[in-house]
């Protein structure tokens, strides 16, 4: 089976949830190679419109979606840009930028040692997943599927996330077409590290 390796460029959110710090990280193709210490507003990334954009636009459009899934006592530290070695796990610091609001915008509570996992189909016919720790509401075991014309939260951001304005690609290196689903569980690392008393 073939190994799909990450980048060639990840952005890595770096959230904290009452205590724990969660990461989301996506990969993304940034143009002309930016040197490390570039700021966010000089990279160029690669929308699937085929147009650039700026990372720090992206990122502020994506975290205006991404926060929705968050309550507002979860904190956005940071966001890094890592360049990686081609066919490998390595990577190199690029850029860093904290990015304003930094709070979540969604319900008032968070799911305790919850997932959720957006799961998205690539150009190439591969399978992508979003996956976001500790997600603002419930804990539960609820799947729903993707529906383009839906305005609930979570399906906002799939909607982003395949739209022409989008930089996220799979580790198939296309660009997300379609999402699948949004499925909700626990995650059981992260219970034990909440809850386990030892």
């Amino acid at each position: 089976m073939a190994q799909n390796y990450p980048g060639p460029f990840e952005l890595d959110f770096v959230i904290r949830v009452d205590g724990l710090t969660h990461r989301v990280r996506v990969n993304v193709i940034a143009l002309n190679n930016p040197a490390v210490g570039t700021p966010m507003t000089q990279i160029q990334l690669l929308m699937r419109s085929g147009n650039p954009t700026s990372a720090a636009a992206f990122i502020s459009e994506f975290w205006s979606w991404l926060r929705t899934q968050y309550s507002p006592s979860s904190v956005l530290n940071n966001v890094i840009l890592w360049r990686y070695s081609p066919n490998s796990f390595q990577k190199t610091f690029i850029s860093e930028t904290p990015v304003t609001p930094s709070t979540g915008s969604g319900a008032s509570t968070y799911a305790a040692a919850g997932q959720a996992t957006f799961t998205f189909r690539s150009g190439l016919g591969g399978i992508a997943k979003l996956v976001i720790i500790e997600h603002a509401g419930n804990l539960s075991n609820d799947q729903f599927p993707y529906v383009p014309t839906s305005s609930a939260p979570s399906q906002r951001l799939m909607q982003f996330l395949v739209s022409a304005n989008s930089c996220v690609i799979a580790r198939d290196n296309a660009f997300l077409v379609t999402g699948i689903r949004v499925s909700y569980g626990q995650n059981e690392a992260i219970w034990r590290r909440r809850f386990r008393r030892n």
